[in-house]
């Protein structure tokens, strides 16, 4: 089973692919543990234990997409922002994960994999709030004609893609998986900002609070504020590689006349300056 195309359609066709690869996870396990009983190790309930609990992770996660987002299948730009930043998360994560054998692993490695697993889920959680109470406080009547192509190429969510064709090692894989959600953690705040701009402070804190971003774990570079002004090549060269792709994937958004005010609500989230990695 090829679980790493077919994934191009304007229609949410990585988050059904996802629930696929999630519900491959029993076959996968079993044909794991069945592995490690004809070798007689002596590790076959501690596997049994760790492929349960990254089994539960990644079916919980899969199924959050679908979640309450009827509203969003019917709203246009929240529409769009979901598929670019599914596949991207999809590619980055969990096609990775099966197509390189991570399931596989055990001790240090598994425990490393379920932390980068982990904020993966959480940041796709956030979003998908998002773009529910994208759909919920902006309800979209008659949303203007056109067509969308996503994602575009080339762009962050088709490198992860081709990064599929790679043969890898354990710890390859993690690192590309580590440095994919770097990309996705400025990815969702780019999601946020572009958002504020557009609506301004009113519609901006509604949708944050209906969202629950209150309870976020999601860092903003105020650099990425003062971008946002600037037009042409200033703005290219301003803006950030991820700012640029999300733009570029996305459209621009017309700016709200208060749209400095409405960044203003980020200000408690923005990142200290000394701030790492967010992965070990």
């Amino acid at each position: 089973m090829d679980l790493g195309s077919g994934c191009s359609e304007t229609h949410d066709s990585c988050g059904e692919w996802l629930v696929v690869v999630s519900l491959c996870g029993p076959l996968r396990g079993s044909l794991e543990l069945i592995r490690i009983d004809d070798e007689g190790r002596d590790d076959f309930e501690q596997r049994v234990r760790e492929l349960n609990v990254q089994y539960r992770a990644l079916v919980e996660g899969s199924v959050s997409l679908f979640r309450g987002a009827a509203a969003v299948y019917g709203h246009s730009r929240a529409m769009a922002a979901k598929v670019y930043w599914d596949n991207f998360v999809y590619w980055a994560y969990a096609c990775q994960y099966y197509l390189q054998g991570m399931y596989r692993q055990t001790g240090s490695l598994y425990d490393q994999i379920n932390v980068v697993g982990g904020r993966y889920v959480e940041l796709s959680s956030y979003m998908q709030a998002l773009f529910r109470a994208w759909a919920d406080i902006l309800p979209e009547t008659a949303p203007h004609a056109g067509f969308v192509s996503l994602p575009v190429f080339p762009s962050l969510p088709v490198d992860a893609h081709l990064d599929l064709q790679k043969q890898l090692s354990p710890e390859e894989t993690l690192a590309l998986m580590r440095e994919r959600l770097e990309q996705a953690e400025e990815m969702a705040a780019e999601i946020v900002v572009r958002l504020l701009v557009q609506h301004g402070p009113e519609l901006g804190a509604k949708l944050l609070e209906h969202a629950g971003a209150s309870r976020w774990s999601l860092d903003f570079d105020p650099s990425r504020w003062a971008a946002e002004p600037s037009t042409g090549l200033q703005r290219r060269r301003a803006l950030s590689i991820v700012a640029r792709d999300v733009e570029r994937n996305l459209g621009r958004v017309e700016r709200h006349p208060e749209w400095e005010r409405a960044l203003e609500l980020l200000r408690p989230k923005v990142a200290a300056p000394s701030r790492q990695a967010v992965m070990p």
